[in-house]
């Protein structure tokens, strides 16, 4: 943050080094190791979700749940915020029509990847690899458009929709979904028949700071 306040371009390089380390550090880890991509491809182990809960928990333990793993999208939104503090906010700044036309022709192309190519195509280790270290990024920089667009109010019906009062309780129940969606998941494949047999598996690979 000092780097980026003092000498903006090494600080955006830094992070552009970094948020590239990360995202070849999940397609390597997740080519060695056959990681899945979360939940996305359960439904494939639909006759072996022993098999699924034993991949998830090393998805889990080696990407999910680090830091190291997740700051490419930190370092995005940094990066947005850092550039609006430098630009200032004022209509007399705004994009012209043909940026704002490639910003959200942009945008809506990397939600289509995001939403439809990795979760609706063949699972090979090749898209989980992309899935793991590229969705997080491509989701974010899509969100950072958004966001950029509505603070300098330039996202028009977008920005009228997403400020309306309604979304007030649902941003503040989000993160609690966000916090509370791993223990559904795993209660979803531990609640059968088989639990006594599913819980000595998860419990086997999982370290103890994990449970």
């Amino acid at each position: 943050m000092i780097t980026l306040l003092k000498r903006p371009r090494l600080g955006y390089g830094i992070m552009t080094l970094l948020i590239c380390v990360a995202s070849c550090f999940n397609y390597t880890t997740t080519m060695r190791y056959d990681l899945v991509d979360n939940t996305v491809s359960s439904s494939n182990h639909i006759d072996d979700p022993d098999l699924f809960l034993h991949r998830y928990v090393m998805y889990f333990d080696t990407i999910y749940d680090k830091t190291h793993t997740r700051m490419g999208p930190y370092f995005i939104g940094l990066a947005l915020g850092h550039y609006l503090w430098k630009r200032g906010i004022g209509k007399d700044k705004s994009s012209n029509k043909m940026t704002l036309f490639c910003g959200w022709i942009m945008t809506a192309f990397l939600m289509w990847i995001c939403f439809w190519v990795f979760y609706f195509s063949e699972s090979t280790i090749l898209r989980r690899s992309l899935y793991n270290s590229m969705s997080g990024l491509l989701f974010s920089c899509g969100i950072v458009w958004i966001v950029f667009v509505c603070v300098t109010e330039q996202g028009g019906f977008v920005n009228k929709v997403l400020s309306l009062k309604v979304f007030i309780p649902l941003s503040r129940l989000s993160y609690c979904t966000y916090l509370i969606n791993i223990i559904l998941l795993f209660h979803i494949f531990l609640s059968s028949e088989e639990t006594g047999t599913r819980w000595s598996a998860l419990a086997s690979h999982c370290p103890e700071s994990t449970l």
